[in-house]
């Protein structure tokens, strides 16, 4: 499933080459007993087959009985707000466990029915119900529970970016954007950054101090502190690329936010955004996928620095044991290494070698420049990460270039592959990896009849994963992968993919060439399944950007809110993606102001992909995502 370079270079590089010449184109809620989702309870599925006459159990929030020698749906516990109990069928609360009616804790009894009140959580002061902790806890301590990217304490990175001799995105604006998402409380977020080298003791100091009312926003302009290493001028990447730092910011919060970073967070010729996860949703063990740079080769006077994938690692606790092993060659850091940077070592393909990092320190390590055409193209999809203890992983490409391949008005793909665009994501952990995707197509950037394709990248991370999609392609419809295989294909439409392991499923925009309006560019976004789906987003746009866009996905015949309005009124027609566990999901295209924004589910998770385009360029992320351990082996 690896792409080698041979066949593809003329498809990727040379393209981007054209690209140089062309000057970059432009010159540039809290849970109530009657919330599933919330429940945090995982049924182990059995093998399909003849099961014992009157046998039950649950498939996800489905109750099923044993008839006829086979399992059939009796009850989805998600239509009455239920929970599926394998014993008892759909029950409003778990057997013997305390839940949460509102603010109110009570105890669930043996039948799954409403008992006793333990305590009223809103009679103490900065106490909230949490269901999993079964007690009155702080807003942090419940968002800690619940794991998800609703938290109190974040890390970001400003990641490598493009530079070239007519523009600098590097050396743009880097933002970190928070979000209050209580409906009651005013939430006081601070942001630090270290001062010291790496290796020695963290020396935080304060950037900014800021209040957010609820439902808001807050943009944290950020110094720059390229991860890369520092540049000898503008439009030049000189630095060390691979090295170890101190140069992460650290975010924290008194009551539970989200946060997102944008880089940058103005419209430049080189953006993305990325969904950023807290401390209470990291973990240790990550698995990467990302797409190939765009100009791999040195072409001295044209092209000096090439680009290149990366992967970045922050540590967050002290003594943290890093281990990497990356699916190809990781340049040396270059010389001179500045103060405060440590040089690493190169680092072959498979190979695995160990780092240590403390609170604000930051591993970047970037692959090689390409020795010549016939050389394998530079590709970090399905690099492993592993930790002894939590850890932030992110992964991009300073420039990056996916295109579908020939387009109407082409005769040759270099006509219309420009242009490169930056791309990054933070990275979800093995644990929060699921098996069931509904999967939304990003807003059509073209008004005549041609429609331009998505690429797709789903990479399985255990051997004999079986997937099956509901596209019209016969070789997409069922395929096989085993571990740290991927599949990349194209799509012009949505859909449904179920793995019977969990996967990773990436969506990536194709350049603005690739579309009749010439506007965007690529970007990637990372999918969350559908077992990690939340009911309620808060998210903002980036900052001048000529369209943004929602894209809500739910079962048909439920109804959301975007800024209090209904979605199906708001949003104009629905397109169907397809059935996945006995629902038709829908997709809702948004198109939406600059600014805050708020999509509410109410008891019905839903998924959020987040868009902006403008002539060149484009951001994406996914708007929120529970992190919850569903992958446990």
């Amino acid at each position: 499933m690896r792409k080698h370079l041979t066949g593809f270079l003329e498809m990727l590089i040379f393209p981007a080459f054209l690209f140089v010449f062309c000057g970059i184109c432009s010159l540039f809620s809290c849970g109530t007993k009657n919330s599933p989702s919330d429940s945090n309870i995982e049924h182990d599925i059995p093998v399909e087959g003849q099961c014992e006459e009157e046998a039950t159990r649950c498939n996800g929030n489905i109750f099923q009985k044993c008839i006829s020698a086979q399992w059939q749906d009796f009850e989805n516990c998600t239509d009455s707000g239920y929970f599926c109990e394998p014993a008892l069928g759909c029950v409003e609360c778990i057997p013997l466990r305390p839940y949460c009616d509102g603010e109110l804790l009570k105890q669930c009894t043996a039948e799954g029915k409403e008992g006793a009140l333990i305590a009223d959580c809103s009679a103490i002061s900065g106490a909230t119900c949490s269901s999993g902790a079964g007690a009155c806890v702080t807003l942090c301590e419940k968002a800690n529970d619940e794991r998800s990217n609703v938290g109190c304490v974040y890390w970001a990175v400003d990641l490598d970016n493009a530079t070239n001799s007519v523009d600098d995105a590097a050396a743009a604006q880097f933002a970190v954007v928070v979000a209050n998402v209580h409906s009651t409380y005013t939430a006081t977020v601070m942001v630090t950054m270290s001062e010291s080298g790496y290796g020695n003791p963290p020396a935080p100091v304060m950037v900014e101090t800021a209040t957010v009312p609820p439902g808001t926003v807050h943009i944290f302009n950020l110094p720059r502190r390229d991860v890369d290493g520092p540049d000898s001028d503008l439009h030049t990447d000189d630095g060390p690329q691979s090295c170890l730092s101190s140069l992460a910011f650290k975010i924290e919060s008194d009551i539970p936010i989200v946060a997102y970073q944008f880089n940058p967070i103005t419209q430049d010729f080189s953006n993305d955004a990325s969904l950023l996860i807290p401390e209470s949703g990291m973990d240790t063990l990550h698995y990467v996928v990302v797409y190939p740079p765009a100009n791999p080769i040195r072409i001295q006077g044209l092209m000096d620095y090439p680009n290149r994938d990366y992967v970045t690692v922050v540590g967050t606790r002290e003594n943290t044991t890093v281990r990497v092993t990356p699916s190809y060659d990781i340049v040396a850091s270059i010389p001179p290494i500045p103060a405060g940077y440590t040089a690493t070592p190169a680092i072959s393909a498979g190979e695995t070698v160990e780092f240590t990092l403390g609170p604000y320190e930051v591993l970047n390590l970037e692959t090689r420049e390409m020795t010549g055409p016939r050389d394998q193209l530079p590709d970090l999809t399905g690099t492993v990460v592993d930790a002894d203890k939590p850890i932030a992983v992110f992964t991009g490409v300073d420039l990056a270039l996916a295109v579908e391949g020939l387009v109407p008005g082409c005769s040759n793909l270099e006509d219309c592959s420009c242009c490169a665009e930056h791309i990054e994501q933070q990275v979800i952990p093995k644990t929060s990896m699921g098996r069931k995707f509904v999967v939304t197509r990003s807003p059509m950037r073209n008004s005549g009849g041609w429609i331009e394709a998505d690429v797709y990248r789903v990479m399985a991370v255990r051997n004999d994963t079986q997937i099956t999609t509901n596209l019209t392609d016969p070789s997409l419809r069922s395929f096989t992968l085993n571990e740290m295989e991927w599949k990349e294909f194209t799509s012009k439409t949505g859909f449904i993919l179920e793995a019977s392991k969990p996967v990773h499923v990436v969506q990536f925009l194709v350049s603005q060439m690739q579309t009749e309006n010439v506007i965007g560019d690529s970007s990637m976004v990372p999918f969350p399944s559908v077992e990690e789906r939340r009911a309620y987003y808060v998210f903002t746009t980036g900052i001048n950007f000529t369209q943004n866009y929602a894209v809500v996905s739910l079962p048909q015949g439920f109804d959301a809110t975007i800024d209090g309005a209904q979605i199906s009124s708001a949003c104009g027609s629905p397109v169907t993606i397809g059935e996945l566990d006995g629902y038709t999901y829908v997709a809702y295209t948004c198109e939406i102001s600059e600014g805050a924004h708020v999509v509410d589910g109410g008891r019905q998770p839903v998924g959020v992909i987040v868009y902006g385009y403008y002539r060149a360029g484009s951001y994406a992320y996914p708007a929120g995502s529970d992190m919850r351990k569903i992958f446990v082996e």
